[in-house]
């Protein structure tokens, strides 16, 4: 039997698995150049829905716990511009949080809450990731945009598959729907 032509011929650039072993490449990558050290705790789930005041009750103790409590929605307010200047009383890890999160946006579409799940997994603290999220200057419906591109870049999808799959990376259900229709649906 005769093998097509065409399929060998195809460009490298142009399969899928191409590209799936690419974004695993990269995932490693970044995952060798954060923290070395295991301390064996796991991430928070972050799946519960977020509360209207995540700031504690004049009776709770402000001391950080190993409780996880949900991650806020981001507010329609503008975050800052990448190039403006950093806070002021910025501490360390807020610094290297922010930085962290404007490096993965600058290869990668992330969700609000994909990002601060994945600094949190590089072991920044719960309030760091928050802080770098908030002000990493990130337009959260563009970040849809791109992430409902690299999906149909390399898998079919229907729009309530693709809607669904956005959702399912952290977006709201906004966002995932304007990811979807700036991408032809």
């Amino acid at each position: 039997m005769e093998r097509d032509n065409s399929e060998s011929k195809k460009s490298i650039f142009k399969r899928w698995w191409f590209w799936a072993l690419v974004a695993v490449a990269v995932i490693v990558a970044i995952s060798a150049l954060g923290d070395d050290t295991d301390t064996g705790d796991k991430v928070p789930d972050l799946s519960t829905s977020p509360q209207a005041d995540p700031s504690p009750s004049p009776n709770e103790s402000p001391a950080i716990t190993n409780t996880a409590s949900p991650i806020p929605t981001p507010t329609s307010t503008p975050s800052p511009s990448p190039e403006e200047s950093p806070i002021a009383g910025e501490t360390t890890g807020q610094k290297n949080a922010l930085r962290s999160a404007k490096s993965y946006l600058s290869f990668s579409a992330f969700s609000y809450k994909g990002l601060v799940e994945q600094l949190m997994y590089e072991k920044y603290s719960r309030e760091d990731a928050i802080y770098a999220a908030d002000n990493c200057g990130a337009d959260w419906f563009e970040q849809a945009v791109k992430a409902a591109e690299s999906y149909l870049s390399f898998s079919s999808f229907s729009r309530d598959g693709l809607i669904e799959q956005l959702e399912y990376d952290g977006f709201t259900h906004e966002q995932a729907v304007h990811g979807a229709e700036e991408n032809g649906y």
